[in-house]
């Protein structure tokens, strides 16, 4: 019997974003053709669906232009094909591809204020346009600085985009040019792995473990601000009414006031799939591809301890 794909994933979810009414999500799978889908943000509820052609191997990234009409995806096929949909009804309706290139692509972006959006990736940044239906894509004018590898992007609502660098330095686009007007310079290590504007501040994840929030309300670069230390890589960040949600690569996420660190809410396995499970006095047991023994509380839903096993012993 094979998983019927129309009501939901059946291969791992890659990707995932919200709208900016905070009504919608989307969700990308891994797979040989596979299935994204918009769901009800507040019910679960399955809203639309599209399914891309064979040989796709797996949707990498997603985002929602400005009012959720539309949504741009990009699969992990030789050529990294862009797509955008609209949305509104059970089936999303493909309204243009184009082929991304050679290299990976590692997350893309819209313009909150019109239908450009950014893609970044392996040793390229380019700009689209979703208000045509062959995107017009084009590539970023580094302007003297050096050509680099991207891991995410984001836009200000100043007609600015955002790249975050593989060598810890974050990108700033002027859109209309399409030219890199400088570099932010704040994480002291590795890659940015995150990037998320709201409110008139940028807010930026890196290898060395810390959140940035950078100032944009100026003419000029932003300029840092707050600097919170989470002590892993940041994957993601996410902000909204003076809230700061955080994923981390060890399997947590943290919540709290924009610019805080919080509280741990989530804790879990971080790598590959769970192999072990056992009970203790009254305790539940973990272990995972990440070499980790997690000990958890079945009443409290909690985790209570967490060892690595390295891999010699």
């Amino acid at each position: 019997m094979t998983a019927s794909d129309f009501t939901g994933h059946t291969n791992d979810v890659l990707c995932c974003k919200v709208n900016n009414a905070r009504d919608t999500a989307v969700t990308g799978q891994n797979g040989s053709q596979p299935v994204l889908f918009t769901w009800d943000a507040t019910t679960g509820e399955k809203k639309g669906r599209a399914k891309l052609p064979k040989g796709s191997r797996g949707i990498t990234a997603c985002s929602f232009n400005r009012d959720g009409s539309k949504v741009a995806c990009v699969d992990a096929h030789n050529d990294h094909r862009v797509y955008v949909f609209t949305t509104g009804g059970s089936e999303l309706v493909q309204f243009g591809m184009e082929k991304g290139g050679g290299e990976k692509i590692h997350d893309v972006c819209f313009d909150p204020n019109g239908d450009g959006f950014t893609t970044a990736g392996v040793k390229h940044f380019y700009f689209w346009n979703a208000a045509e239906a062959s995107l017009d894509k084009r590539k970023g004018i580094y302007n003297g600085n050096p050509q680099g590898s991207f891991a995410c992007t984001a836009w200000d609502d100043k007609g600015r985009a955002y790249s975050g660098s593989t060598k810890n330095d974050i990108y700033v686009w002027q859109a209309d040019n399409r030219s890199c007007i400088g570099r932010l310079e704040g994480h002291t290590k590795g890659m940015i792995g995150a990037l998320k504007f709201d409110a008139g501040k940028l807010y930026s994840g890196g290898k060395d473990g810390c959140v940035i929030s950078w100032d944009c309300s100026g003419e000029g670069l932003p300029t840092i601000g707050v600097k919170v230390e989470f002590n892993d890589l940041i994957r993601s960040i996410d902000v909204f009414n003076g809230n700061m949600l955080v994923g981390t690569r060890d399997g947590s996420i943290w919540h709290g006031a924009a610019g805080e660190k919080g509280n741990s809410i989530m804790s879990s396995h971080s790598d590959g799939e769970v192999w072990g499970l056992d009970t203790h006095q009254g305790k539940v047991l973990t272990t995972g591809d990440d070499n980790k023994v997690i000990l958890w509380n079945p009443e409290k839903r909690t985790m209570e301890s967490k060892s690595h096993v390295s891999e010699s012993n």
